[in-house]
C-alpha cells in the first residue's frame, strides 16, 4: 500500500489556492486557513486538512476578488458609521 504523501498535496494546494487568489500572499492563505489553530502542533495530515476546508470555503465565498475591499473598508469603518449618523 503506497503512503500518502500529505506535503505533496500540501504543495499542491497552496499553488492551486495562488491561482485562484494570485492577490493574496503564501501567508494570508496559511494565517487564514489556520486561524485560530496550533501551527507547531499540526501533523502534516491535519495542515493539509485545514488548508482543504479553507480552500473550499475560499471557492464558495465572494472572497477572491473582494478581500482588499473588505479589509479597507473593515479599517475605515469608523469612517462610515460617522457618515451613516450624520445622514
Amino acid at each position: 500500500m503506497k503512503k500518502i504523501n500529505y506535503y505533496r498535496q500540501i504543495i499542491s494546494t497552496l499553488q492551486s489556492l495562488n491561482k485562484s487568489c494570485p492577490s493574496c500572499n503564501m501567508g494570508k492563505h496559511i494565517a487564514t486557513a489556520v486561524d485560530g489553530e496550533d501551527l507547531w502542533g499540526m501533523t502534516d495530515k491535519e495542515f493539509l486538512k485545514v488548508l482543504k476546508d479553507y480552500q473550499f470555503e475560499s471557492e464558495s465565498d465572494v472572497f477572491n476578488g473582494d478581500i482588499e475591499e473588505i479589509i479597507k473598508q473593515g479599517l475605515n469603518l469608523n469612517n462610515i458609521l460617522e457618515e451613516e449618523e450624520e445622514n
